[in-house]
């Protein structure tokens, strides 16, 4: 079973890589310490299955209203997609570096891609087929990780997150007039089970660091029940971090 939804995956994602409905959340996994804290983090991502086919540009913001509970808000856009995501949680340190967050919250998003034939020299003609529509995933995750060590210059932090993927996307192929061909397109709505595990590290100032993240996703259904549609399996993204 594994093995044939790996291969579906892989042949859609070749015949069909530009009709992606999805890709891991470049977040920041904060490891919130104390009252009061903000974190903001802007950085740019690569998306794709094997080689990259989404560029986006992600802002995250995360603040502490007490000593245990905070609130985070996340926007990212790129290639004709977009998604905003509000969280709270709770946040644990203990011993001198670690941090133990849980958060709940929802991640809503959009998209409207159109694809036309091009030719060798790279001029574009009519359009083939296009997707658009939107989606809502209600979560819950976990971020554990360390903070501050080799005297306040790195952090290193792992995240996993679980949640309900729940699509309501169009995908419709045209002819060469660009007329809508009644009998290919389809209507994708139905739920999956989403996990996302994410790994970060930070290094810098106490104040200002470098990011870089790696996240990756599993969607149970898109591979073999869904139609056209695929999703990105992995995002990797850079970018500054800022504690205030």
């Amino acid at each position: 079973m594994l093995l044939r939804k790996s291969l579906a995956i892989l042949a859609g994602t070749i015949t069909i890589s530009a009709c992606s409905v999805y890709h891991p959340q470049a977040v920041d996994i904060p490891l919130m310490t104390k009252q009061g804290e903000t974190k903001i983090e802007a950085s740019g991502s690569l998306s794709g299955w094997i080689f990259p086919d989404a560029t986006s540009l992600n802002v995250t913001a995360t603040h502490a209203f007490t000593d245990c509970l905070a609130g985070q808000a996340h926007l990212n856009y790129g290639s004709g997609m977009g998604a905003a995501q509000l969280a709270f949680g709770v946040f644990n340190p203990f011993g001198e570096h670690c941090v133990l967050e849980g958060y709940m919250g929802l991640n809503s998003g959009f998209m409207n891609v159109d694809n036309k034939s091009t030719d060798d020299d790279g001029t574009e003609h009519a359009k083939t087929y296009s997707y658009d529509g939107r989606f809502n995933v209600p979560f819950s995750q976990i971020n554990f990780g360390w903070h501050d060590l080799m005297k306040g210059h790195f952090d290193i932090g792992l995240a996993l997150k679980a949640g309900a993927y729940m699509p309501r996307i169009n995908y419709y192929e045209y002819d060469s007039n660009e007329i809508k061909i009644d009998e290919k397109t389809y209507r994708y709505t139905k739920t999956n089970l989403l996990i996302e595990p994410q790994f970060m590290m930070r290094v810098g100032s106490q104040k200002v660091k470098w990011i870089f993240k790696a996240g990756f996703c599993s969607l149970n259904d898109i591979a073999e029940g869904a139609q056209h549609f695929t999703y990105d399996f992995y995002t990797l993204s850079t970018g500054l971090h800022i504690t205030f």
